[in-house]
Protein backbone atom coordinates (compact mmCIF):
# COMPACT_ATOMS: atom_id res chain seq x y z
CA UNK A 1 0.00 0.00 0.00
CA UNK A 2 0.79 3.55 -1.14
CA UNK A 3 1.79 6.02 1.54
CA UNK A 4 0.60 9.65 0.69
CA UNK A 5 3.11 12.07 1.16
CA UNK A 6 2.31 14.99 2.81
CA UNK A 7 2.12 18.34 -0.05
CA UNK A 8 5.17 20.74 0.07
CA UNK A 9 5.64 22.93 3.06
CA UNK A 10 3.31 26.61 2.44
CA UNK A 11 3.08 29.03 5.20
CA UNK A 12 5.61 29.53 7.69
CA UNK A 13 5.00 30.19 11.17
CA UNK A 14 7.75 30.37 13.99
CA UNK A 15 9.91 28.26 12.29
CA UNK A 16 7.81 25.75 11.50
CA UNK A 17 6.41 24.80 8.41
CA UNK A 18 2.64 24.35 7.64
CA UNK A 19 1.25 21.45 5.50
CA UNK A 20 -1.63 20.19 4.27
CA UNK A 21 -2.23 16.48 5.02
CA UNK A 22 -2.94 14.99 2.11
CA UNK A 23 -4.82 16.12 -0.96
CA UNK A 24 -7.93 18.07 0.08
CA UNK A 25 -7.00 17.41 3.68
CA UNK A 26 -6.33 19.46 6.64
CA UNK A 27 -3.01 21.68 7.58
CA UNK A 28 -0.90 21.36 10.39
CA UNK A 29 1.90 22.15 12.07
CA UNK A 30 4.72 20.38 10.79
CA UNK A 31 8.47 19.77 11.34
CA UNK A 32 11.49 17.92 10.58
CA UNK A 33 12.27 18.12 14.34
CA UNK A 34 10.07 17.22 17.49
CA UNK A 35 9.75 20.80 19.02
CA UNK A 36 8.03 19.78 22.27
CA UNK A 37 6.72 16.60 23.91
CA UNK A 38 3.15 17.78 22.14
CA UNK A 39 4.46 17.09 18.32
CA UNK A 40 3.92 12.75 17.20
CA UNK A 41 5.54 11.47 14.95
CA UNK A 42 3.86 11.88 11.53
CA UNK A 43 4.06 8.54 8.84
CA UNK A 44 5.52 10.21 5.99
CA UNK A 45 8.59 11.78 7.70
CA UNK A 46 8.68 14.63 10.31
CA UNK A 47 6.10 15.73 13.40
CA UNK A 48 3.30 17.59 13.23
CA UNK A 49 1.21 19.19 15.89
CA UNK A 50 -1.76 21.07 16.21
CA UNK A 51 -4.28 21.86 12.75
CA UNK A 52 -4.10 25.26 11.73
CA UNK A 53 -7.92 26.59 9.83
CA UNK A 54 -7.88 27.38 6.47
CA UNK A 55 -9.42 30.49 6.81
CA UNK A 56 -7.45 32.21 9.63
CA UNK A 57 -5.01 30.61 9.43
CA UNK A 58 -4.52 30.01 13.27
CA UNK A 59 -3.54 27.04 15.62
CA UNK A 60 -6.20 25.45 16.83
CA UNK A 61 -7.26 21.76 18.67
CA UNK A 62 -9.17 20.84 16.01
CA UNK A 63 -10.87 21.76 12.48
CA UNK A 64 -13.72 21.01 10.86
CA UNK A 65 -14.26 20.31 7.06
CA UNK A 66 -16.93 22.98 5.99
CA UNK A 67 -18.33 21.56 2.55
CA UNK A 68 -19.78 24.64 0.92
CA UNK A 69 -16.48 26.91 0.85
CA UNK A 70 -14.47 23.21 0.97
CA UNK A 71 -12.15 24.38 3.65
CA UNK A 72 -11.16 23.15 6.62
CA UNK A 73 -12.38 25.74 9.57
CA UNK A 74 -11.38 26.28 13.48
CA UNK A 75 -14.89 26.61 15.65
CA UNK A 76 -14.81 30.22 15.09
CA UNK A 77 -14.54 30.43 11.88
CA UNK A 78 -17.02 27.39 11.60
CA UNK A 79 -19.40 29.66 13.94
CA UNK A 80 -18.98 32.77 11.67
CA UNK A 81 -19.61 30.71 8.25
CA UNK A 82 -22.67 29.21 9.78
CA UNK A 83 -24.05 32.17 11.28
CA UNK A 84 -23.56 34.71 7.48
CA UNK A 85 -25.06 31.48 4.98
CA UNK A 86 -27.84 31.26 7.30
CA UNK A 87 -28.67 35.04 7.54
CA UNK A 88 -28.16 35.79 3.78
CA UNK A 89 -28.70 32.73 2.24
CA UNK A 90 -24.92 33.27 -0.15
CA UNK A 91 -21.77 31.07 0.51
CA UNK A 92 -19.71 33.99 -0.79
CA UNK A 93 -21.19 36.73 0.74
CA UNK A 94 -20.45 34.02 4.33
CA UNK A 95 -17.17 33.66 2.82
CA UNK A 96 -16.02 36.98 2.50
CA UNK A 97 -18.17 38.19 6.40
CA UNK A 98 -15.54 35.58 7.66
CA UNK A 99 -12.52 36.83 6.18
CA UNK A 100 -13.24 40.50 7.38
CA UNK A 101 -14.31 39.73 10.75
CA UNK A 102 -10.56 37.70 11.45
CA UNK A 103 -10.55 34.81 13.81
CA UNK A 104 -10.35 34.07 17.72
CA UNK A 105 -8.97 30.75 17.01
CA UNK A 106 -6.66 29.29 19.73
CA UNK A 107 -3.37 30.43 20.09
Amino acid sequence: MKTKQPLRPSVRKSGNAVRRMWEGGPLRQWSEKRESSKWIPYAAGGYVAQYVCDQCRRPSQGVYRAISPGKWLCGPCKQRERTHSRGTGHAAAAAVAVEQAGCGGAE
